[in-house]
C-alpha cells in the first residue's frame, strides 16, 4: 500500500510540474481533478497501511472480518477484503502519525477534492490558483510522511523520492515558494534558506524545511558577515578533512569550516590562510 501511495504521489508531482511549464497560471479543472484524486488516494492508502501495520488487518477491516488466516488469505487473493471508510481509518491514523496541522491540511484538501470531483462544483480562478499551491504542499508533506512510515524501503528525502529533475520543477513555482516562506516565518523567527531546495523555509526550531521537508542533524556556526548562527557545514565529515565548504543560510556568505582535534570544536576558517583554531591555547593548526 505504501509503495502504491508513492506511485500516486509521483504521478501527481508529474502533473503539477507539467503545468508549471506554462507559467503562473491556475490549474484547469481537468488537471485539478486529476491531481486532487491522485494525492487523496495516496493519503488514504498511507492511512490504511499505517493502521494495518500497527493494529493488524483486524484494525482496518469492516465488521465480519475473517477469523482464520486461511480465510484472510483467500479474501486477499480474490480482492474481497473490505476496509473501513477513510473517515473511520483517519481517526486511528491521526493518532499514529502526523500532527494536528498535518491533518488539518489533509481535511481542507479533501474538502476541496470532494467539491471538485464528487459534487462537480466548478472552482473559480482564485480557488484553482490556490489549489496549485496546496497540492504541492500536501504532496511534499505526504512524501515526508511516507519516508517516516517506511524509511527502510523508500528513498530518503523529497528530492531522492521524486528524482532531482522532477523535484526541481515541482518547487520552482514562485507562488508556492512565496507562500511557504510566509508560513515558515509565522512559525519560527529564525528561518534560513534551505540547502536542499533554496527556499527560505528551514525552521531551526523545528529542524525541518517547510518547503521540501528536509531535516537532518544540523549544526550551525556563526557567520562572519551577518553574525547569525546560520552557517551550514558538513560537521559529520569535518574531523577527517582539513576543511570543508560552508555557507550561510541567512546571508550570501560562503567560505570554509574546519575542525580542531585539540579542543574538538568546529570553526570558520579564515580565507587565504591555513585553518587555525581560534580557541586552542597554542593555536594548533587543525588536523
Amino acid at each position: 500500500m505504501l509503495h502504491n501511495a508513492g506511485v500516486f504521489l509521483r504521478k501527481a508531482a508529474e502533473e503539477i510540474a507539467g503545468h508549471n511549464d506554462v507559467g503562473d497560471q491556475p490549474f484547469d479543472e481537468d488537471r485539478a481533478a486529476l491531481v486532487t484524486v491522485l494525492i487523496q488516494t495516496a493519503v488514504e492508502l498511507a492511512s490504511t497501511a499505517t493502521v494495518i501495520k500497527h493494529d493488524g488487518l483486524a484494525g482496518a477491516m469492516r465488521k465480519g472480518f475473517p477469523q482464520t488466516d486461511a480465510e484472510t488469505e483467500q479474501r486477499w487473493q480474490t480482492g474481497n477484503i473490505q476496509t473501513k471508510t477513510f473517515g473511520e481509518l483517519k481517526i486511528r491514523a491521526a493518532a499514529l502519525f502526523g500532527d494536528n496541522d498535518f491533518w488539518s491540511l489533509i481535511d481542507d484538501f479533501q474538502n476541496r477534492r470532494n467539491k471538485l470531483v464528487h459534487f462537480h462544483r466548478p472552482l473559480d480562478e482564485s480557488e484553482l490558483f490556490d489549489l496549485k499551491y496546496e497540492a504541492t504542499h500536501v504532496l511534499i508533506q505526504m512524501v515526508v510522511t511516507l519516508g517516516a512510515l517506511e524509511g527502510d524501503n523508500l528513498p530518503e528525502g523529497t528530492a531522492s523520492f521524486l528524482g532531482q529533475h522532477l523535484f526541481d520543477k515541482l518547487i520552482a513555482f514562485d507562488p508556492y515558494r512565496y507562500r511557504v516562506e510566509n508560513v515558515a516565518r509565522g512559525i519560527d523567527q529564525h528561518v534560513l534558506k534551505c540547502i536542499m531546495c533554496n527556499i527560505r523555509a528551514y525552521s531551526v526550531e523545528l529542524d525541518k524545511c517547510l518547503g521540501c521537508g528536509y531535516t537532518g542533524d544540523l549544526r550551525f556556526l556563526q557567520c562572519p558577515d551577518c553574525r547569525k548562527y546560520a552557517v551550514y557545514y558538513d560537521h559529520g565529515n569535518l574531523p577527517i578533512n582539513p576543511a570543508l565548504p560552508a555557507l550561510c543560510g541567512n546571508c550570501t556568505w560562503r567560505g570554509r569550516a574546519a575542525h580542531c582535534a585539540k579542543c574538538n570544536d568546529d570553526y570558520i576558517a579564515q580565507e587565504g590562510r591555513r585553518p587555525v583554531c581560534p580557541w586552542s591555547d597554542d593555536h594548533d593548526v587543525a588536523e
